[in-house]
């Protein structure tokens, strides 16, 4: 083991010092570090390999930084687990074998000015999985882990479907199993199960990135494709041989309708919406999910026809690498007005001024704070107020929001939102339960630590956590105490005029959420396509894993079913996402012209009613 101090700086009232330190790969260490203090570790490690860094926090909350030797930055780590738990960084030395790796504790006055933290690398055998096959007795005993704990923690389980159709998808599944089947065959009946059940929040994945079961070098489809008028896949990639627009009508045999089913599940959405998953199935699944769920093929037989054209045409092409794939994504011919819309390229919330009488306020997504304490909270409220007091002052007439592609966030930012919008109070939701108050099987629970003594902590204290917001029985059933479930008043600077909601297939969550409330306690107009996301209900607030026994498969769902604070509408049926006054789809020709149909339509529509 070697020492270097690096540098020290002396400031007014702080002292900085770096160590740096050698590390071998398996080779646990535990070392003590106090605030304004960071320990460097020198990582020579061997090249084309797949390594996980775990650091393991005791009493501080610390974050990771690596570097390659020429200083540059590549991956900063810091989860919202505070001074206990893993922090992990999975690193391939593809390209490069030599890191610095630094640890520092977070400078907020709630960490500890001292604590420890243990570190261990470890190389990934990613191999073990990936010729990994599963025996009939290992997939049912995974299968009834599986259904055990759904049965004893998922509330939302029988909200969309009976017990006799859950029964009978799992018989279904049983069946599967009766024979030896890859890692990879089995999670898709485990994906089947997921998406079953009817939830925004359902994700079941592999043990390691499903890239890993590809070939990255050729097998990948040659197009992205856009989904246009309601239900068509049209070419979003400029080529030769097809024109842009074109309609797909075949791939290798199989129609596109057959095609877009198979991809159904992995696009789990609330009760019984269908609008996400028909996008998703198009714009988001010839990628890497094509070659996984179909196979590798080295070319494709593509049946299709030219934009306005009612011929079928045929053409064969040649697959592609995942390199040459992603260059395709990039350069898709939508990527221009997709970015509008795009919450990782656009300020999570912004305002504009269109003219002297319209205004538009967009929410990319709700994550401006974590909550209300959150400073960035009170500057996200000022934001707002300063906004409406705007609107107000100089009398405009006209406000479009826009919260397309808004997959959610936190509380209680979209609840302040809409104190702007609403002449009535209004609550996060009607009633909230869990259907347990200890964490049931903890032996496959998936803990932030993987300290057996954090693990205990953690257990302990969310536990407590669970207990103390749910502290209601009724019929095995623990219901929200109503402190944790505020009335919500409208705001002073209320906007008087004309509101219109912007919605699409990709708005869940919050944000889903948020368009219920516009939809049931506003006279706005809500403009676009049905939510992902529920009007009445949906299960969250609370996310938790599993890890099966024997596939190590991991899957999520979040454990709180909630009732919406939305009042009944005729055309709002239960089990379907929140229904648009105007349902507007992207056309062809506004497609192939770079155009904005849903906010066009918006303009058009305020044109008319001044």
């Amino acid at each position: 083991m070697r020492f270097l101090l690096l540098i020290i700086l002396i400031l007014p009232t702080y002292l900085f010092s770096q160590q740096t330190k050698s590390l071998s790969v398996n080779q646990k260490k535990t070392f003590r570090i106090s605030q304004n203090e960071t320990i460097q570790f020198d990582l020579d490690l061997d090249i084309d390999k797949v390594y996980k860094i775990n650091v393991e926090q005791k009493g501080i909350d610390v974050g990771l930084k690596l570097k390659d030797k020429t200083d540059k930055e590549i991956i900063y780590q810091d989860s919202p687990n505070g001074k206990y738990g893993s922090e992990t960084i999975h690193l391939s030395t593809k390209n490069t074998q030599s890191f610095y790796l630094s640890v520092e504790p977070l400078i907020d006055e709630n960490n500890s000015q001292k604590g420890k933290f243990s570190i261990l690398i470890e190389v990934v055998d990613n191999d073990k999985f990936i010729s990994r096959i599963l025996q009939p007795r290992e997939m049912k005993e995974d299968l009834k882990v599986f259904r055990k704990i759904r049965e004893k923690a998922n509330s939302g389980l029988y909200i969309y479907k009976t017990k006799t159709e859950i029964d009978s998808l799992y018989q279904w599944a049983f069946r599967e199993t009766e024979k030896a089947l890859p890692l990879t065959d089995f999670y898709k009946t485990l994906l089947a199960l997921t998406d079953f059940e009817g939830s925004n929040h359902n994700g079941t994945e592999l043990p390691v990135s499903p890239i890993l079961f590809i070939d990255e070098e050729r097998g990948f489809f040659p197009l992205f494709l856009k989904h246009i008028d309601g239900d068509k896949a049209v070419t979003n990639n400029k080529n030769e041989k097809i024109p842009l627009g074109s309609e797909i009508i075949s791939i290798n045999g199989k129609n596109i309708a057959e095609i877009q089913q198979r991809f159904y599940k992995y696009f789990p959405t609330d009760g019984f919406n269908k609008t996400a998953k028909v996008k998703a199935s198009i714009e988001n699944s010839f990628g890497w999910l094509y070659p996984f769920e179909f196979g590798k093929n080295d070319s494709f037989i593509i049946e299709y026809k030219k934009p306005y054209s009612i011929e079928t045409e045929k053409v064969i092409l040649p697959s592609i690498s995942i390199d040459e794939n992603r260059e395709k994504y990039s350069q898709r011919h939508s990527a221009k007005t997709d970015s509008i819309i795009n919450y990782e390229v656009q300020e999570k919330y912004s305002f504009e001024l269109l003219d002297d009488s319209i205004a538009l306020l967009n929410f990319r997504i709700f994550t401006m704070a974590d909550n209300k304490e959150d400073p960035r909270f009170k500057v996200f409220s000022e934001y707002l107020d300063s906004v409406f007091i705007k609107l107000k002052n100089e009398d405009y007439k006209h406000l479009i929001i826009d919260i397309r592609n808004n997959p959610g966030g936190n509380d209680p930012t979209y609840e302040k939102v809409f104190t702007y919008l609403t002449e009535h109070p209004f609550k996060e939701n009607t009633n909230a339960h869990i259907i347990f108050n200890e964490i049931p099987y903890p032996k496959y629970f998936v803990w932030n630590s993987t300290d057996r003594s954090n693990q205990k902590r953690e257990l302990k204290q969310v536990n407590n956590y669970l207990q103390s917001v749910f502290t209601e029985q009724r019929n095995q059933k623990y219901y929200q105490n109503q402190k944790f479930n505020p009335v919500y008043y409208p705001d002073t600077n209320k906007f008087e005029g004309k509101v219109y909601l912007l919605i699409d297939e990709n708005v869940g969550s919050a944000a889903s959420h948020f368009a219920s409330l516009v939809r049931g306690y506003t006279d706005a107009t809500v403009v676009g396509v049905e939510t992902s996301g529920g009007y009445y209900s949906h299960n969250g607030h609370y996310p938790v894993s599993y890890q099966l026994p024997n596939s190590e498969i991991i899957s999520h769902f979040s454990i709180v079913y909630v009732e919406q604070d939305a009042p009944y509408k005729v055309n709002q049926p239960k089990g379907r996402g929140v229904i648009p006054d105007y349902i507007v789809l992207t056309t062809l020709e506004d497609f192939l012209n770079q155009k904005d149909t849903q906010m066009n339509f918006v303009l058009k529509l305020i044109k008319k009613e001044k």
